[in-house]
């Protein structure tokens, strides 16, 4: 902080800290969130290739440390600003999108599991009345 080096502390630092904080939080939550779930996400995306809807493709081939990273990097431009000697919009800015994309990121992972999971019972539901119809003609005479 201007502070610091015995300058007065301006408006845009103050705002670029207030924001850069809960953006942080944000980024840590949405990465605990999908990390938590993505093992059972690449279980279903492995099982079922063709119904897993691409962004849940494109984060299970990134794997949970290539996630840590991506919002590691998130967080380390939001605080990164701070830090820096920025411009006033810079400093607002970074911590908004960072926040922004947090929510985007954690949004779109869920919807893309949760379609996935509508899809896979009638997928096996499909699967299993093929096999029952495949099993009853081996059974009746023709």
């Amino acid at each position: 902080m201007s502070k610091w080096l015995n300058a007065p502390v301006t408006r845009a630092e103050v705002l670029g800290w207030a924001l850069a904080i809960p953006a942080v939080q944000t980024l840590a939550w949405s990465c605990t969130t999908v990390v938590r779930l993505l093992p059972g996400a690449e279980l279903l995306a492995d099982k079922y290739p063709d119904l897993t809807p691409t962004f849940l493709v494109v984060l299970t081939s990134l794997g949970a440390g290539g996630l840590i990273g991506l919002y590691t990097l998130g967080a380390l431009l939001a605080l990164g600003a701070q830090l820096g000697k920025q411009r006033p919009v810079v400093r607002i800015a970074a911590p908004v999108i960072c926040y922004a994309f947090a929510l985007a990121v954690n949004h779109q992972f869920l919807s893309s599991w949760q379609d996935l999971q509508k899809l896979v019972p009638s997928a096996d539901a499909q699967a299993n009345r093929e096999a029952a119809r495949e099993s009853i003609r081996e059974v009746l005479p023709r």
